[in-house]
């Protein structure tokens, strides 16, 4: 088998060549020049090439003794590809001679598709006494490239604050370390999915991260008791408290809603 260096090809009975292309080449690529030769005299050394098989799919083409590119390349579809090609030493197919050789055209992987990340969204609510270690989601990371091209690695980009969570070797994120109600209620990470290429490409999720009290605190009035006292000419509609309260459990009292029990 000779492996080919330069894009022309003495073509030989029964050899065998070898020729590279990347997966990424644009369709008239031209990807090498066949050469023959025929010591017949004018009449009978006409060098004619074709494709004898090999190409089912139709993606190579001769223009005269140019191999061409006529359709794209995938590498992870098709890898290798061995073209059976002839050539004749004359127009006249009844008085024609033939040779032929094998051209293994092998392609080259490129970069050439992104990782997916799933899931792509998520919101967890989390117990704020949750042991360190604990799994809390499972992502997973997919790409149809290979070799180091789908070497996929996750890590948290962004909104980890203090290192509060971590990724496993498996794609869980877990808890790395104890959460703080009074700290930190929401946490919003950014988690991101590379290959390991060197134009790497990437995909992301948003997982939002809500702190629940484990032990729920009483609602708590303000100022109290209360007392007040009112004419009897008041109008309707008069105000004749206003009362206050907070909840210990939220940063805020926009939620809370008051009513008269008797």
């Amino acid at each position: 088998m000779k492996m080919e260096q330069i894009l022309c090809i003495l073509l030989i009975q029964d050899e065998v060549y070898e020729v590279s292309i990347s997966e990424s080449a644009t369709v008239g690529t031209e990807i090498l020049t066949l050469v023959a030769t025929d010591g017949d005299d004018y009449g009978h050394n006409a060098i004619m090439f074709s494709i004898v098989s090999g190409d089912d799919s139709d993606k190579f083409f001769l223009n005269s003794d140019k191999l061409l590119l006529f359709d794209s390349l995938d590498f992870e579809t098709q890898f290798r590809y061995t073209l059976n090609i002839s050539v004749a030493d004359s127009i006249n197919p009844a008085e024609a001679l033939y040779s032929y050789a094998l051209v293994n055209i092998l392609l080259i992987d490129e970069n050439d598709n992104s990782p997916v990340l799933l899931p792509a969204v998520a919101f967890i609510n989390l117990l704020d006494n949750t042991s360190v270690g604990t799994n809390i989601l499972q992502l997973s990371c997919s790409d149809p490239d290979v070799f180091q091209n789908s070497s996929l690695v996750l890590d948290i980009e962004s909104g980890n604050t203090n290192g509060q969570f971590s990724m496993s070797s498996s794609n869980q994120l877990q808890l790395a370390s104890p959460l703080q109600l009074n700290t930190q209620r929401l946490y919003s990470l950014t988690i991101s999915c590379k290959d390991n290429s060197s134009s790497p490409r990437l995909d992301s999720s948003n997982i939002k991260i809500n702190v629940v009290n484990t032990i729920l605190e009483q609602i708590v009035f303000l100022n109290t008791p209360y007392a007040v006292i009112v004419a009897d000419t008041s109008p309707v509609g008069y105000i004749v408290l206003a009362v206050s309260a907070t909840d210990p459990d939220s940063n805020s009292s926009d939620h809370l809603r008051y009513s008269l029990e008797n």
